[in-house]
């Protein structure tokens, strides 16, 4: 990012940003998509651009765009409301038409946990764990 920032970049709607880099421990405990948006504005990103390359971008470069990608009529979106664009302070956020988040915490039940190591940034068996969120309230 740091490099297109120093190339003078004006057309950012080719760079998508991803979240591959990041275990489920890392992911709990930084953010994902909200971790990328805060590392592009902090090098220099347009907010406006960096939020884009996280949702629209990606969705127009994989051809899902008439699906997905941006909060339009007709398309799957889930909304997440925030309290500081630039920072990509999350408030909460929406999926399937339900309040799924408030602030930090998970709002639905689930149906079984047993033991998943939130909050850890060191390797574990996802084999030894069962996580299901009980997706009819």
């Amino acid at each position: 990012m740091k490099y297109f920032i120093e190339q003078g970049i004006k057309d950012w709607s080719n760079i998508s940003l991803v979240t591959d880099d990041l275990d489920a421990g890392q992911t709990l405990a930084i953010g994902t998509l909200n971790k990328e948006v805060r590392v592009a504005i902090s090098v220099g990103a347009p907010i406006e651009a960096a939020y884009a390359m996280v949702s629209y971008y990606p969705a127009r470069h994989h051809r899902v765009s008439d699906w997905v990608g941006s909060i339009t009529p007709g398309r799957f979106a889930d909304v997440v409301l925030a309290s500081d664009l630039k920072a990509a302070k999350i408030e909460r956020v929406f999926a399937d038409g339900l309040q799924v988040s408030e602030g930090s915490n998970y709002l639905l039940k689930t149906l079984k946990n047993r033991g998943a190591p939130y909050g850890r940034t060191d390797a574990w068996d996802a084999n030894k764990f069962s996580f299901c969120v009980d997706a009819s309230t």
